[in-house]
């Protein structure tokens, strides 16, 4: 039939076995059968959470309610000897580096075999701190950076400043419009985002020899919905002319139905400027081109420059 064995204690099981015979036959001798090694009650155990793993940094500590009753001494070693060591015989505890450390233990047996190795705790050493806070950027995505939404996402352009350990990693401030790409930073607002403010915060991410820091920089873009381009037809008169000395080229019909006040700009100033209700004064005979766009407001984006004059200022009398 079946044989079970049933451990009482820790140590070392010989198991023999025979025939026992019938009315024919008599019983055989005994016979080794099996050799069992039973661990002690507990090996699974031997440090206990009390010591609380979370920073062993700094610290060395010791299993604090080994188990009694094993055949032979206690030993304990690392499987991660290059985040953690133990001693061999007290099991007290040395953090190399951040990152997985594994402790395991035996019984050395005290003449008889040693008790199998047994995983007894694994955990994660958390690295040395680091306090500082990236440096923040200015314009991180350009300036006049504008987030539309339902439109492209923003792209760093100028990312956050100083060292620390480990890479930047990038999230979404409080009451803000948009989603941030973790790992770039990258600002994205969807159709279901209203008009408001982006918040961006970053920190260093740590690495196995130190956490991610504890402070974190902020910055920010306004997030606005788009609106229609300014259409680009001539404000002035039908047949625009203008040269050096002549009074300013008023603006004849402004345009309008836009969002955000009217905002000129000319692209090139040598030959002539605008103010800023449009008039152009020419400066030197040349070429003379005018842009003009809406500004935007709390609600919606500026639009694109649009071009509304181009003209040759003459040399003048």
């Amino acid at each position: 039939g079946a044989v079970t064995p049933h451990a009482t204690a820790a140590g070392y099981c010989r198991v023999q076995a025979r025939w026992s015979g019938d009315d024919d036959h008599a019983a055989s001798d005994w016979t080794e059968f099996a050799n069992l090694l039973i661990p002690p009650s507990g090996v699974y155990n031997l440090f206990t959470h009390s010591l609380g793993y979370t920073n062993y940094w700094n610290s060395r500590p010791r299993p604090s309610s080994p188990p009694a009753g094993g055949r032979g001494s206690r030993q304990w070693r690392s499987t991660t000897t290059n985040t953690c060591t133990v001693n061999a015989s007290t099991g007290g505890l040395t953090a190399l580096r951040g990152g997985l450390c594994e402790i395991q233990a035996r019984w050395t047996g005290g003449g008889a075999l040693a008790t199998p190795w047994a995983h007894v705790h694994g955990f994660r050493l958390v690295g040395a701190s680091q306090n500082d806070a990236p440096g923040a950027p200015t314009d991180p995505y350009g300036a006049e950076a504008v987030l539309v939404i339902g439109g492209s996402s923003l792209t760093l352009v100028n990312g956050p400043t100083g060292s620390g350990h480990g890479g930047l990693i990038y999230g979404t401030g409080a009451e803000s419009e948009c989603t941030v790409d973790r790992g770039t930073g990258a600002v994205t607002a969807s159709a279901s985002q209203s008009p408001g403010t982006c918040w961006v915060v970053t920190a260093w991410a740590g690495n196995d020899d130190h956490r991610p820091s504890s402070k974190a920089a902020s910055f920010s873009v306004p997030v606005r919905r788009s609106q229609t381009a300014l259409s680009a037809t001539n404000p002035y008169s039908p047949s625009p002319s203008l040269a050096v000395g002549d009074a300013p080229l008023a603006i004849a019909a402004a345009p309008m139905g836009g969002h955000g006040d009217l905002e000129y700009r000319s692209t090139t100033p040598t030959a002539c400027s605008v103010s800023a209700a449009g008039a152009v004064t020419a400066e030197a005979a040349g070429a003379c081109t005018v842009q003009a766009r809406w500004a935007g407001d709390d609600t919606y984006a500026p639009t694109p420059w649009a071009e509304l004059l181009s003209i040759t200022v003459g040399a003048g009398g």
